[in-house]
């Protein structure tokens, strides 16, 4: 792992251990895993290296890397820069840049099993085991980062080479129709409460004034031939007639183009 990864994952994995109030751990909803695609397990296939089995055998794999984009939405409509000028697996970070990508993600993932009771034989011996993930994320350089937390069951198919004390993981997927438990963990800080407030004081104004630029009229049709009943009285009070006449100064298309739900 790279020092950024290795600090992403550690200052993660210490705020999940560490009872705080700026530290928030959300439930994301339960999953069922229908699809072969569907599989958090896979990176757990490999060779670990145990020094006994006189206790089950934790295993655990971590990767970390960086993610790169280039463009945007209208230079993929107008271009073809989707599929030409692509990057290949043996790209360093200087072709990525010559090729118009800018990095715009660091991210550590950690995946860990219970412990396995491994026997010493060397014929093949599978397991279904509680399967946890921890998965870092960051935007920028030194920035506290955010974690999503997963939480699901693996098949695993092992194997345990006596000569060299290794155990192989020859397969390792995610059991069907099982459940994966999705969750959110992210920091409190003087900053995010700024923020929010901010966010809320313009939903706010914004609010003021799309309500503020509706300007109604609102009058009682009287007929001296006709006897109001009581229930058109309430009726009057509760809902009453109103014939607006719409003001352009903030329009709901715009008042929406600009909130969270559109973006999301």
């Amino acid at each position: 792992m790279s020092n950024v990864g290795r600090w992403m994952m550690s200052l993660s994995v210490a705020e999940l251990a560490t009872i705080s109030d700026s530290v928030y751990i959300l439930t994301a909803g339960a999953y069922p895993i229908q699809a072969v695609t569907m599989n958090s397990c896979g990176g757990l296939n490999g060779n670990y290296t145990v020094p006994d089995l006189a206790l089950p055998v934790q295993l655990a794999v971590v990767d970390d890397g960086v993610t790169y984009l280039r463009g945007d939405a209208l230079s993929h409509w107008y271009s073809n820069d989707l599929v030409d000028n692509l990057p290949t697996k043996k790209s360093k970070m200087a072709d990525m840049q010559a090729l118009g990508y800018n990095p715009v993600r660091m991210q550590a993932d950690l995946r860990m099993t219970m412990g396995l009771p491994i026997q010493n034989t060397t014929k093949t011996q599978n397991f279904a085991m509680p399967f946890y993930r921890v998965y870092s994320k960051s935007y920028c350089t030194g920035c506290v980062p955010l974690a999503t937390l997963g939480h699901s069951t693996c098949n695993l198919t092992v194997q345990f080479v006596q000569d060299s004390n290794t155990v192989v993981v020859t397969k390792s997927f995610s059991v069907p129709s099982s459940t994966h438990y999705l969750g959110l963990m992210f920091r409190r800080s003087i900053y995010s409460t700024i923020g929010a407030v901010l966010k809320y004081v313009a939903i706010l104004i914004g609010m003021a004034g799309f309500l503020a630029s509706r300007n109604t009229v609102q009058w009682h049709d009287r007929s001296p031939d006709k006897v109001e009943s009581v229930t058109e009285k309430l009726m009057d009070m509760v809902v009453p007639k109103y014939f607006p006449r719409l003001s352009y100064a903030i329009r709901f298309d715009l008042f929406c183009y600009n909130s969270d739900l559109f973006v999301l």
